[in-house]
């Protein structure tokens, strides 16, 4: 099963919003959006291997870290769940 890594700051604003969001979605039990988020500042290798340039960053990756697709920045609603369930 692949998994989605959400790669964000404490102190990045985008990334506040984009979390807000995922919390919304899954107050409706319509959506389940499971993501693991990456604090950059804490754990700056594996952002390092993701190579990570810009916050917030949303990546799928395969059951061996293998990237499957990205994106990245302010995303609508509709954008985040698109690319959760793509």
């Amino acid at each position: 099963m692949n998994k989605i890594l959400k790669f964000s700051a404490s102190w990045c604003q985008p990334c506040n919003i984009l979390q807000k969001q995922i919390d919304n979605l899954n107050k409706d039990k319509k959506f389940n959006l499971i993501i693991d988020s990456i604090d950059v500042d804490d754990q700056y290798q594996l952002a390092n291997q993701y190579a990570i340039r810009s916050l917030p960053t949303l990546i799928e990756i395969d059951p061996m870290g293998n990237e499957i697709k990205r994106i990245t920045g302010s995303l609508t609603n509709d954008q985040l769940v698109e690319f959760c369930n793509e």
